[in-house]
């Protein structure tokens, strides 16, 4: 189950009819233990923007940054390698962190924009990338298009056109966050 599946889900809960338009799939019926889960994909992401930029507006990256998971199997596009680290527990009296890693920034230095395949199943801390293993060319190839697919096809963010005050907010904050521009220009 995926969250965007509670909005079907609540809508069948109440016996209306679901939008066929939605990225939503009820799992009323699954939930009450009559069918299996119905979601076999979930798209985690498309991203066609490069953050941060150097300029006063955003950029467009020349090949999307997205993953997809389909069944077992997981592809990554067009991201660097992020080394994986445990959270911490309550024992060690640390309080989560990101490390200095930052998401959505460019890649660490020496750190080209890979893609990445993994049985998630098998291969849950994502350590054995298996783009290039032959047996798998099929999945990658199919899994690519639906992910190149849905990257041509989005729409477009409604900020696309963003308030040029917006990236001073991201510099500042490292976080696109609400802003009210009060009289005099501060914010």
């Amino acid at each position: 189950m995926h969250i965007t599946d509670m909005f079907a889900t609540m809508i069948d809960m109440t016996g209306h009819d679901i939008p066929e338009d939605i990225d939503s799939i009820s799992q009323w019926d699954a939930i009450l233990g009559q069918a299996d889960h119905p979601r076999k994909e979930i798209l985690h992401n498309v991203d066609n923007w490069n953050f941060p930029t150097s300029t006063a507006h955003l950029q467009m990256m020349k090949k999307p940054r997205a993953a997809l998971r389909q069944g077992d199997m997981k592809i990554i596009l067009h991201h660097w390698a992020m080394a994986w680290d445990s959270p911490p527990t309550a024992e060690d009296g640390l309080r989560p962190g990101n490390k200095g890693v930052e998401d959505c920034a460019d890649p660490p230095e020496d750190h080209l924009p890979l893609d990445w395949l993994f049985n998630i199943t098998a291969d849950p801390y994502e350590q054995n990338n298996l783009i290039d293993a032959p047996e798998y060319a099929d999945v990658v190839k199919r899994m690519r298009a639906k992910v190149m697919h849905e990257a041509q096809n989005m729409r477009m963010s409604s900020w696309m056109n963003e308030d040029p005050a917006a990236i001073n907010t991201w510099r500042m904050t490292g976080f696109i966050s609400p802003w009210m521009t009060r009289p005099g220009g501060s914010q």
